[in-house]
């Protein structure tokens, strides 16, 4: 088989398994965190294609991708809580708890 169909395949069991995990999340607070994590494992697959050689540079750059992305996620809320920007009628930018209701 093409080394090249084998990282596809392993690439999009990856990515598969980690929308998996966000759907399975349960607060706001987790799916932020699971989608981050999924995005950040995306681009850590694909740099370590890049960079490195076979499958074991792709699943430890997704490694290393999905535990940043989901440092970042988590770190883009409060306490648990996540905070939205807002722009008012004369375009200033606020930050306030998310309103769930729209």
């Amino acid at each position: 088989m093409n080394m090249s169909i084998k990282m596809k395949r392993i690439f999009v069991a990856i990515i598969t398994g980690f929308m998996a995990l966000s759907l399975a999340a349960c607060t706001h607070t987790e799916r932020q965190a699971a989608k981050w994590g999924a995005g950040g494992a995306a681009i850590g697959a694909l740099g370590g294609a890049a960079l490195g050689h076979g499958s074991g540079a792709v699943l430890g750059g997704a490694a290393a991708g999905a535990a940043v992305g989901s440092l970042i996620g988590y770190s883009r809320t409060h306490k648990g809580v996540e905070y939205c920007k807002y722009r008012d009628k004369q375009g200033r930018i606020h930050e306030a708890k998310c309103d769930r209701r729209r």
